[in-house]
């Protein structure tokens, strides 16, 4: 059974839904989809959220659905027929699932998170190099239009909101302290980002990671990655990619657990 958790404010999700968001927080996907809902609950038009429960009422699925985008987190136990019905009842345009048998075969692709058809699932374990910053500052971010500018010029298929929605998307975040972005300045110039998207109790999501063209090689996402990963040591960090850059996270210091497919 599909249930809409109705009315739920964000000051509220922790109180209300605590179930939620220990099944969330099993996987590094369940972790990306709780930064929204940390965030915003389902008490605006643009967030929604449901539970798929067993007969004994226990969590087999989550799936939230942000400006569009639809993230489905899913289990062993959870009933993909179901889930299959439903996603084309509410229309998604996007979407990230746990486990690719949801679909016996690939949906129809209307729009792309992040730019990626498929990528890897990575959890942060430990450096592997050591590298130091000798004419660069890393900085907890203010300036969000910067942050998005430089993004956004490395990696212009990950955003899919527009600038004013995604700096009120991230202020409210930050203040709330669901988000926390990092840029890093070399010279006075912005030339790197990453930020921990979702800060969840036991968990963080890593993302937005860029850097730019004529500043790569030397190692400016790797001390952001670093500076997070040093920052929320007591938790379990979750970071996805394209395949194509594992390597790149790999030198990072983080562990292949997986694939994900959009």
């Amino acid at each position: 059974m599909i249930k809409y958790l109705d009315g739920i404010n964000y000051n509220d999700v922790s109180s209300k839904c605590p179930q939620v968001i220990d099944f969330c927080q099993k996987s590094g996907v369940g972790v990306s989809a709780l930064g929204p809902f940390l965030s915003y609950g389902t008490a605006f038009d643009f967030a929604d959220a449901w539970v798929q429960y067993d007969d004994e009422g226990l969590i087999t699925a989550f799936i939230l659905k942000f400006y569009g985008n639809v993230t489905v987190v899913t289990c062993e136990k959870s009933e993909a027929e179901e889930i299959r019905e439903f996603l084309g009842i509410i229309g998604y345009s996007s979407l990230l699932s746990e486990r690719c048998d949801i679909f016996p075969v690939p949906p129809v692709k209307t729009g792309c998170i992040m730019g990626l058809e498929s990528g890897a699932l990575c959890k942060a374990v430990t450096t592997k190099e050591e590298f130091s910053i000798t004419d660069g500052e890393i900085f907890d971010l203010e300036d969000y239009r910067a942050f998005y500018s430089v993004l956004m010029k490395n990696n212009p298929g990950y955003i899919c909101t527009s600038s004013d929605d995604f700096i009120l998307d991230f202020s409210h975040r930050v203040r709330h302290g669901i988000s926390c972005p990092v840029m890093l300045k070399v010279s006075g110039e912005a030339v790197s980002t990453a930020a921990a998207m979702c800060i969840a109790p036991d968990s963080v999501f890593l993302g937005a990671v860029s850097t730019n063209e004529n500043c790569r090689g030397k190692h400016y996402a790797f001390t952001l990655i670093k500076y997070l990963c040093e920052k929320y040591r007591d938790k379990t960090i979750y970071l996805r990619c394209e395949k194509t850059k594992r390597s790149f996270y790999e030198k990072a210091g983080l562990q292949l657990i997986g694939d994900f497919y959009a």
